[in-house]
């Protein structure tokens, strides 16, 4: 009894979670594949089953939705030159921390690299 309980709580979060990736989360309405939007299968799909082409697909993916698209469950991809000043604009704007999972990957905090703060990475980048 205790598995189909497990079981059921696991498929209502799924499905909870499949409804707000794609409906209710921040980056919802912009366009993409919606199983990139769901999971990052789609991304693991071409960068390790097909040898890292995943950088070709996002490429096919602009020519079919346009230059603004979403690419995983957390991230969208630009490739418009007239938005890269409005996504990087000045102190105060466009200041993004890196993912904490993404810098773990270096296997140094001390490092440039491996900072998730802006301001440190910014810091350490100009020794």
């Amino acid at each position: 009894m205790l598995i189909f309980a497990a079981a059921g709580a696991s498929l209502v979060y799924g499905l909870g979670l499949a409804v707000y990736r794609l409906y209710l989360c921040p980056i919802a309405n912009f366009p993409g594949p919606k199983l990139a939007a769901l999971s990052f299968w789609y991304e693991f799909y071409y960068d390790v089953v097909c040898g890292g082409r995943y950088w070709v697909k996002i490429n096919a993916l602009h020519d079919r939705y346009g230059p603004i698209i979403r690419i995983n469950p957390y991230e969208l991809h630009v490739r418009d030159p007239d938005f890269y000043e409005v996504l990087y604009s000045g102190p105060g704007q466009g200041r993004r921390d890196k993912w904490s999972w993404s810098v773990g990957m270096f296997s140094n905090s001390l490092s440039a690299f491996g900072t998730a703060s802006h301001d440190l990475h910014r810091l350490r980048r100009g020794r």
